[in-house]
């Protein structure tokens, strides 16, 4: 909390500056800052986690690409599933800690994963919307955004996704 810019932003005053790998790093602190702030708050009702967690919330929305629905390094670009997933899974945790979260912001991050899905029956999912080839990795980051948003997936869209994660299992 005492790390927290007057914005909100909660990535810490070691992520300011124009360096590529401490940008790209700021909106990662920050959701994941903020993760952990909404499952304090969600655990205690603490009022001294209360404001500084809802300052970082405005901040999270404000950021949100307004026409992709997704998040990128700065406030406002255009999203990655990467990023995303970060501020879903601290959305998410700040609605379980009470704070009600916009129908309108839910709804663009649907249509950003719905953007980011691809495969013949749409279960796969790639980095960014409409660009590239699928991974493993972000179709089961799509999995687990999806589940976040209680989204549903055709059986034919749930069998792709499997298919492709159980081909493509963790190594050692």
């Amino acid at each position: 909390i005492r790390a927290q810019m007057p914005s909100g932003d909660l990535s810490g005053p070691k992520q300011i500056g124009n360096d590529a790998s401490v940008t790209n790093a700021r909106m990662y602190c920050h959701g994941i800052a903020t993760l952990a702030l909404a499952e304090a708050y969600a655990l205690t009702h603490d009022p001294a986690v209360r404001e500084p967690l809802l300052r970082a919330v405005q901040y999270t929305l404000a950021a949100q690409d307004p026409r992709g629905g997704g998040w990128r390094y700065r406030p406002g670009d255009a999203g990655d599933l990467s990023q995303f997933g970060w501020q879903a899974m601290a959305l998410r945790s700040v609605e379980r800690s009470g704070i009600r979260i916009e129908v309108t912001v839910k709804q663009r991050m649907r249509q950003f994963l719905d953007s980011c899905a691809t495969g013949a029956a749409g279960g796969l999912a790639r980095y960014r919307p409409f660009e590239g080839a699928p991974s493993p990795t972000m179709t089961a980051e799509a999995l687990a955004c999806r589940l976040l948003l209680n989204m549903r997936h055709t059986p034919l869209a749930q069998r792709e996704a499997r298919d492709a994660l159980m081909n493509n299992l963790p190594g050692s």
